[in-house]
């Protein structure tokens, strides 16, 4: 559809976008929660850990991305974290309405495993000796584009990973 044939109003916020001279900036915004699902009461329970939350403004082109940083002792020789994002929470937290399934991600926190292949198919089991620590950084650049990185910082063990959502499925 061309700019002559949007709604006026389209049309407007277009020419204003590509006006880079005229004083206004448009940004983007998470339209909705991105997190994580993470273990809680000693494994008795999940809790949906919101990475971005919806309505954070992302950086604007040139700008350094946003950022967000988790570090932790882990209890269990492998972790798989489930990525998701909704477009509501309930008040306890809780991911409510549109829900999307994004990657799946397992990262080897046993030093044993870290050169470990198909890991999804590794039992998971807790670990026997002291849990290094770990650190998430995730990072969510002017595009949209989610990455975390996952470092072992007890023995500089590290892997990135590029997230992605995944298209809702036919019944």
């Amino acid at each position: 559809m061309g700019a002559a044939e949007l709604p006026a109003r389209s049309r407007d916020t277009t020419a204003i976008a590509a006006d880079q001279e005229a004083g206004y900036q448009l940004r983007e915004r998470f339209t909705r929660h991105f997190g994580v699902w993470r273990e809680a009461e000693a494994g008795r329970a999940v809790a949906f850990d919101v990475v971005f939350a919806k309505d954070r403004l992302l950086p604007a082109p040139g700008e350094a991305p946003l950022t967000c940083t988790r570090r932790y002792q882990p209890t269990h020789t492998i972790g798989h974290f489930r990525y998701l994002e909704c477009s509501q929470l309930t008040d306890t937290g809780a991911p409510a309405g549109d829900l999307t399934p994004w990657d799946e991600v397992y990262f080897p926190f046993a030093l044993s495993l870290h050169e470990a292949d198909h890991l999804p198919t590794v039992p998971i089991t807790r670990l026997e000796q002291e849990a290094p620590w770990i650190e998430e950084r995730y990072t969510c650049d002017a595009h949209g584009i989610i990455a975390v990185e996952m470092q072992n910082q007890t023995c500089l063990y590290t892997r990135r990973y590029h997230l992605r959502g995944s298209a809702p499925r036919d019944p």
